[in-house]
């Protein structure tokens, strides 16, 4: 996987699903990229063919977001925040009478529309705005500052700040807004939907 994908994979996992590096998410990365391909693919489901081992490979990730919404299920049992990543949010979701709101399969659906919407769209964001910020000096000074003073009182807050609920806290300055123009701006400069069909 280029970087730009590897890295938004990695911040998707880590984050909104809580897979923390190791064995599961070298397996996840990697059913992950097998299903990605055949999307685009002829859909013609036989053995050996793109469209089949996507259809596998998509299997198989639905298995282990069982499996890690089982584990979820045992944390919030034992006192877990429901807030901690996507998943224990949606499986802490009940109704007045503590019943079931969300069933297995939507959560699992949730997770894996969040995983692929959020792969390709991120990553090619990501890429313009890094290549913004190297060709405009100026762009560059206004988001380094906003960030520092972002990051700043941030870190004096919680000395662990790379976790969804700390990451959640981060404010900019509505005075600069630059960082989130300087989205604004790739977006609208090079059209995200558009280009991620070519990577």
């Amino acid at each position: 996987m280029p970087l730009m994908k590897t890295l938004t994979f990695n911040i998707i996992c880590g984050l909104l699903f809580g897979v923390e590096r190791g064995i599961r998410r070298e397996k996840l990365v990697g059913r992950f990229q097998e299903m990605i391909e055949g999307i685009w693919s002829v859909p013609v489901n036989l053995p050996f063919t793109r469209y089949n081992r996507s259809l596998q490979a998509s299997t198989k990730i639905q298995n282990m977001i069982k499996e890690l919404m089982r584990e979820k299920e045992v944390e919030l049992e034992k006192g877990a925040s429901p807030h901690q990543d996507l998943i224990t949010c949606l499986l802490s979701i009940h109704g007045k009478n503590n019943e079931e709101v969300i069933t297995e399969k939507e959560i699992v659906d949730n997770v894996m529309l969040v995983m692929v919407a959020g792969h390709d769209t991120s990553a090619v964001l990501i890429t313009f705005l890094v290549r913004l910020l190297a060709n405009d000096p100026d762009v560059y000074a206004a988001v380094l500052k906003g960030t520092n003073n972002s990051l700043t009182s941030l870190i004096i807050i919680n000395r662990n700040f790379f976790s969804y609920p700390s990451c959640s806290r981060i404010h900019y300055p509505s005075d600069s807004g630059t960082n989130y123009a300087s989205i604004k701006g790739v977006k609208g400069l090079f059209n995200c939907l558009f280009l991620d069909f070519r990577t």
